[in-house]
């Protein structure tokens, strides 16, 4: 983006000085000033001299043939610049007056063009005329097209502060470097920042044409709200007349009128969401606007409510509200939207894996828990438009708030996901109960219980002491390692579940429930088949007593079962 042109005519004869003067007279452009001799310029001569010297320098094999031909050629080039560039100077040197400078069409005669102070004056008049709202920025460094990599590391430091919240004192800016120095230049000096009684506020600045910049943000935000923005548009505004800003301040610009909005705000990269939003992605945003866009999100009673239930559930730690205080107080400092689905995704990590991952909850707990893995990568859209819904249980954003309704709706499902896992564990008991002990008197109450009964019956019934025991198949040997073992009430299924299937139910999926179940009632019928010598009619087994010493003696019984592939393979090794 230019602020404008200078165009200088080059015509040789009065023929091309006539079409010049002809072609520019019909061009009415606000921004380009065209420079017409007044008379022939004589300086094709020197110009293909210029030409043909410049070939020949570069030449080895012409300059091969005499080491005096380099400083020879050095010495007409030097003299046919000369002379190009006197033929040039009254185009050129508006101290010679001997050019008319054309102007929408016609020579300018406001003044005479007669010096480069005139030139100024000219270029002045009309960039102010052209670029009526461009605000005025007392740093050089900074406010221009392309500043230094230094300055724009500075520039999103500045952005980095400005978009802590609250706002620290200074943006937490300390020195005197550039960062220091844009603070001042572009932000306090003009009114963004004030500070008053040690608190530090953003607001739109007094200064006209820095509130029409303001204003120009403001409204391309607003559109946001009703359908995506390419940043594209906006900075193509604010390039162009009238106010024909520099690229160097737009980031901190576009930041400084962001950072109101920038709870519903959602930025995106080629359709991506950008977490989290830092100064680099302003920067970003401004050297390749065309790949980002801006979403934003409603701010009305209903976003404030949603806003205010899920910082005090997932963020605050005031028992009172429930709060589980799940963000650090540095990670508030920055993005809110970031710190709130953080919270969120926090909670439901800590959940059992099973909570996380079983279907045998509710299909609003299920889509809860979609809409939290959803609310990381993209906040603004899940957590004040479809989360509410959810709630609320309508499909369209409700006009009407009920905070309460809101956190019961929240409450229920939380509780829901909190509580299958201890859904699980006594579905887990009632079937130990149903397997082990149907009929038992007094009846069991939990699945510990009814084992210790199972157990007490089979040893009522076995020859032989379960503790002197050892079975063939592993399953049924892990249960019964259970009953001899005193193992803790809090980690009875636990320790079962490891033994029978490899796995603790924290970390169980729904077929894992069934699979357990299955090998459990495997396991049982393993244990009393080998306890109590129970076969039937199409099983063989074989009994291996072993004498222990001193009297005592044990039985194994081992069931006639096919080998596999890699059973025979070692059957052969060993023969």
């Amino acid at each position: 983006y230019a602020d404008g042109l200078i165009v200088y005519v080059l015509a040789k004869n009065q023929a091309e000085l006539q079409i010049a003067r002809q072609t520019v007279a019909s061009i009415d452009s606000r921004r380009v000033i065209f420079v017409v001799p007044h008379l022939p310029l004589l300086y094709e001569e020197p110009l293909r001299e210029l030409l043909a010297l410049a070939d020949l320098k570069n030449d080895p094999a012409f300059k091969s043939q005499d080491e005096r031909i380099e400083a020879e050629l050095d010495f007409y080039i030097e003299d046919a610049t000369t002379r190009l560039r006197r033929a040039l100077t009254p185009l050129l040197d508006p101290h010679q007056t001997g050019a008319d400078w054309y102007y929408r069409g016609e020579p300018w005669s406001r003044y005479p063009i007669d010096s480069s102070g005139r030139v100024m004056r000219l270029l002045s008049d009309i960039c102010e005329a052209v670029f009526p709202q461009t605000p005025v920025f007392h740093n050089e460094m900074l406010n221009v097209r392309h500043p230094s990599g230094q300055q724009v590391r500075a520039a999103e430091r500045v952005i980095d502060g400005l978009l802590a919240d609250p706002l620290p004192t200074d943006l937490g800016i300390t020195g005197y470097g550039p960062d220091w120095l844009i603070l001042q230049t572009i932000l306090k000096s003009p009114g963004f920042l004030t500070e008053t009684d040690g608190v530090v506020a953003l607001a739109r600045p007094r200064e006209p044409r820095l509130a029409a910049v303001w204003d120009e943000i403001e409204r391309f935000i607003q559109r946001a709200k009703n359908e995506a923005q390419s940043f594209a548009d906006l900075l193509d505004t604010l390039q162009s007349p009238p106010y024909g800003l520099r690229r160097g301040v737009l980031p901190l610009l576009i930041a400084a009128v962001i950072r109101p909005h920038l709870r519903v705000t959602t930025i995106r990269h080629k359709g991506k969401a950008v977490l989290p939003i830092t100064g680099a992605t302003f920067t970003a945003l401004c050297r390749e606007p065309e790949a980002f866009s801006l979403e934003v999100g409603p701010e009305d009673a209903l976003q404030q409510a949603m806003w205010d239930l899920l910082e005090a559930k997932f963020v605050g730690t005031d028992s009172d509200t429930g709060g589980y205080g799940l963000v650090r107080v540095e990670e508030k400092l920055y993005q809110p939207l970031r710190y709130l689905s953080l919270g969120m995704l926090r909670w439901l990590q800590a959940l059992p894996r099973f909570a996380r991952d079983t279907q045998t909850v509710s299909e609003d707990a299920r889509q809860f828990r979609a809409l939290i893995a959803r609310a990381v990568r993209d906040p603004s859209p899940v957590l004040f438009d479809d989360l509410p819904c959810l709630l609320l249980g309508v499909s369209a954003r409700p006009e009407q708030v009920d905070p309460d309704r809101l956190l019961q709706a929240l409450e229920r499902l939380m509780g829901e996901l909190e509580t299958a896992y201890q859904h699980l564990l006594r579905r887990l008991d009632t079937f130990a109960v149903d397997l082990f002990a149907r009929n038992a008197t007094p009846p069991c109450v939990d699945g510990r219980s009814a084992l210790v009964r199972w157990e007490t019956d089979l040893q009522a019934r076995s020859p032989r002491p379960l503790a002197e025991f050892r079975f063939s198949d592993p399953r049924a040997e892990g249960l019964a390692s259970v009953l001899r073992s005193e193992v803790p009430p809090g980690q009875f299924w636990d320790t079962l579940a490891r033994k029978i299937i490899g796995q603790v139910p924290r970390d169980w999926n729904d077929r894992s429930e069934e699979t357990f179940r299955a090998r459990l009632r495997e396991a049982k019928a393993e244990v009393e088949r080998e306890l109590l010598g129970l076969t039937t009619e199409a099983e063989q087994t074989v009994a291996v007593n072993l004498d222990l010493g001193d009297g005592g003696h044990t039985t194994y019984r081992f069931r006639q079962t096919k080998l596999s592939k890699q059973g025979k393979r070692l059957l052969e090794h060993f023969k």
